[in-house]
């Protein structure tokens, strides 16, 4: 019987100790995937925007605008943003412009909004906030869940 819990024991003590000897979980860079957006804007920004007409803003990256998404000025709009997930988060990391338009194919900058620097632990962004207030200067993207696909 002591033979058997010394054997149970090993082998407990073996698979533990591969557990918690495992290696960071890191995802694939170059893997497409899926980042649900809020948009969440308090009412005196929508009373702003709706005094100067703008029933719609798009958001595009900062630094290298390959994607573009137009989206209702209402709070609590999602946005899905589907990409690689190291250009992807990337763009989040480095801003985002929120435009409207002024004429044909001409946008005025609204805000510049980042995401708050969090470690990832080698995971990609899954679900974020952006907290649109540029008056306070607040605009920001809260990152509120990761995936590893």
């Amino acid at each position: 019987m002591q033979f058997i819990r010394g054997l149970l024991f090993f082998f407990v003590f073996i698979g533990l100790n591969e557990v918690l000897m495992a290696e960071p979980i890191m995802c694939d860079p170059s893997q497409k995937i899926l980042v649900k957006m809020k948009v969440s804007i308090q009412e005196p920004i929508l009373m702003d925007l709706e005094g100067k007409g703008i029933d719609k803003l798009t958001i595009t990256p900062a630094k290298d605008s390959f994607w573009g998404k137009t989206f209702p000025v209402e709070d609590e709009t999602e946005i899905c943003l589907y990409d690689e997930g190291d250009p992807l988060t990337m763009a989040l990391q480095e801003g985002l412009l929120v435009t409207y338009p002024v004429g044909c194919d001409q946008y005025k900058v609204y805000a510049f909004c980042q995401m708050d620097s969090v470690n990832l632990n080698g995971e990609l962004p899954k679900e974020v906030i952006l907290y649109l207030n540029p008056t306070l200067d607040q605009c920001r993207i809260e990152v509120c869940d990761t995936q590893c696909p």
